[in-house]
């Protein structure tokens, strides 16, 4: 099975070379981008040099763009055309999407955009169709591309000079050690007027790459940005020295697999580990209070990891273990854009779940009471998955309190913007949603609170009130 492609567009349509596991490997040409997704829709990866993700009107060009632009210098930043505004795709001729682009950003549209204008609007339309692809077709800029693949280092001469394609088919080769016949067949195979050497460089770029991550990508910028149709504006990359892929293991006599793990066993996949990689960075500034307010502070990941390992040890599923690790990012990160992103990263249900374990991304948020009275109401229709990880997070929020609680006592109350019986009301109440459901994690909440009451009547004269 051909797991990793990159893709290119061409004369002909769309170039792509695919590579899978056991040194398979194919170079294809499609007339249309759904042709090329109908033959590798079962891929990991496909990563296409072609910009995803557009500004439909504003002056601030996308980030990746500019941020790309920056890595690469001077004169290899100019390979970076500046992204159309959607309107443009449409236009009947080069002046008039310039016009329409200059009247909605404020900037004309150059000719090379304009000449990969068909191709932007193919691959735009596609995605906006088809939600299941978001999550597969990646945008890739093979500068960017053949930067990270050395490391960091810039090629030293012109793509487009002989020494320049023997530089980087070079590159390829040291770390797919089938990219010389990859080459060589699809040069024999096409004229260079229908598919250009620098074609076949840059889609090989491309499935070697998603070959190398192992499913986690860095991306320009981290976080992305999204657009208005929820597609990320992002150039996906990684540096050949931190790669986990197969290729990056030819050569090793250890085994691919770890030798504790059965072969038939369930194994989280790559969308899992691009999820924690995601969910880090969104959360990368946010702190989980202390007891004390002391030093260390907590990294929120922490949390966040805690709460997907309940979820995965109370049986969940994959959409369910990635859904924890983001059930906070819609309320804490960015409201509708992150929800967005998500949807369009790791797919729909993980942002349903996501969503429907978020009791508000309003802000100011709306007052305490109402909005717990509100999620309660929530979690009694809720479906099972949202139950799980909506317990995990509870599950390990009252087990920090318990522990915080035994370390200084009642000053923990003055964390909360709620009262103490408040709190223990809405815990209490979640203890009970979830034991009339079925949670699988509810009879562990339900003990954890015993134990919080305990010690709240060995250390307070008002004993624990259940009430709002």
């Amino acid at each position: 099975m051909l797991n990793f492609v990159g893709v290119d567009g061409c004369r002909l349509g769309w170039l792509s070379v695919g590579v899978g596991d056991g040194g398979v490997w194919k170079v294809a040409v499609y007339e249309r981008f759904d042709d090329l997704w109908d033959a590798h829709a079962h891929a990991d990866h496909i990563l296409v040099d072609v910009p995803i993700g557009l500004r439909s009107d504003g002056k601030e060009e996308r980030r990746c763009d500019k941020e790309a632009r920056r890595i690469l210098g001077r004169p290899r930043g100019s390979s970076v055309f500046p992204a159309p505004c959607r309107a443009a795709l449409t236009a009947r001729d080069h002046a008039e999407a310039s016009a329409v682009n200059r009247e909605r950003t404020g900037r004309g549209l150059s000719i090379q955009s304009w000449a990969i204008a068909p191709k932007i609007h193919e691959v735009d339309q596609f995605l906006r169709a088809r939600e299941e692809a978001r999550a597969v077709v990646r945008e890739v800029h093979p500068e960017i591309l053949f930067w990270a693949l050395s490391n960091g280092h810039h090629p030293s001469h012109n793509k487009k000079s002989r020494a320049g394609f023997e530089e980087r088919l070079g590159i390829l080769q040291a770390l797919e050690p089938q990219s010389q016949e990859i080459v060589s067949h699809a040069l024999s195979r096409w004229r260079r007027k229908e598919v250009s050497q620098d074609d076949i460089l840059d889609a090989l770029a491309g499935a070697v790459t998603a070959q190398l991550a192992g499913g986690t990508f860095q991306t320009i910028p981290e976080p992305p940005e999204f657009d208005q149709e929820g597609l990320p504006m992002e150039i996906v990359f990684v540096e050949a020295n931190g790669s986990r892929g197969p290729s990056a293991r030819r050569g090793r006599t250890e085994p691919d697999s770890d030798p504790l793990t059965k072969p038939d066993d369930p194994i989280l996949s790559a969308r899992f580990r691009d999820a924690l990689v995601y969910g880090a960075a969104l959360h990368e500034r946010q702190i989980r209070k202390r007891a004390d307010d002391a030093e260390p502070r907590i990294p929120y990941i922490g949390h966040l990891l805690i709460v997907a390992g309940h979820v995965i040890e109370d049986g969940g599923s994959e959409d369910e273990a990635i859904a924890a690790i983001l059930h906070d990012a819609i309320e804490d990160q960015g409201g509708e854009a992150t929800e967005a992103h998500i949807r369009a990263r790791f797919g729909a249900r993980v942002a349903e779940i996501v969503r429907a374990c978020s009791d508000t991304d309003e802000d100011p948020k709306p007052p305490w009471l109402d909005r717990k009275k509100a999620y309660l109401e929530h979690l009694r229709i809720a479906p099972p998955d949202v139950l799980r990880v909506s317990s995990a997070d509870k599950l390990h929020n009252a087990r920090a309190i318990l522990r915080d609680y035994r370390s200084i006592g009642p000053r923990l109350w003055d964390r909360f913007s709620a009262t103490r019986n408040q709190t223990l009301w809405y815990y209490r109440s979640l203890r009970d949603v979830y034991l009339e459901r079925g949670a699988g994690l509810a009879r562990e909440i339900e003990r954890v609170l015993k134990e919080l009451h305990r010690e709240i009547e060995a250390h307070e004269e008002e004993p624990p009130l259940d009430r709002e």
